[in-house]
């Protein structure tokens, strides 16, 4: 599933205008890591907040997500697994328009996630 969010980010980046990117296969990477960051810095912020009743440090957050940048980053550049997943184009059910879809929307979802994250967080400080 990954390897299928990889693939339409970087079609993203090569096909859509105001995207387009000089280097779409590492700008693909790069994206993934920060999506998939989400999913981990948002349940983390919560559980610091109920822990220590206090936001964590940015950089805490910033370390976090800079380890799924290197983590797609080697993933997909150093060990060129981007080639693989390029020749293969990989869909969801064979189908484009499904593929498109969820890839959209787990772009959404991922924004959305952190945003929320943060609001609920405040929330919980707030009392």
């Amino acid at each position: 599933m990954i390897d299928i969010f990889y693939y339409y980010f970087y079609l993203a980046y090569t096909k859509v205008t105001f995207l387009y990117s000089t280097t779409p296969k590492s700008t693909a990477a790069w994206s993934l890591g920060l999506c998939l960051s989400f999913f981990v810095v948002t349940p983390f912020n919560l559980i610091w907040q109920l822990i220590f009743d206090d936001l964590p440090s940015i950089w805490i957050i910033i370390g976090i997500s800079i380890l799924f940048f290197l983590y797609t980053f080697h993933l997909y550049i150093i060990k060129k697994r981007s080639i693989m997943v390029i020749k293969q184009e990989p869909q969801i059910f064979g189908s484009k328009k499904i593929s498109i879809l969820i890839t959209i929307a787990f772009f959404i979802i991922s924004i959305l996630f952190y945003a929320m994250g943060f609001v609920i967080a405040k929330k919980i400080k707030a009392g």
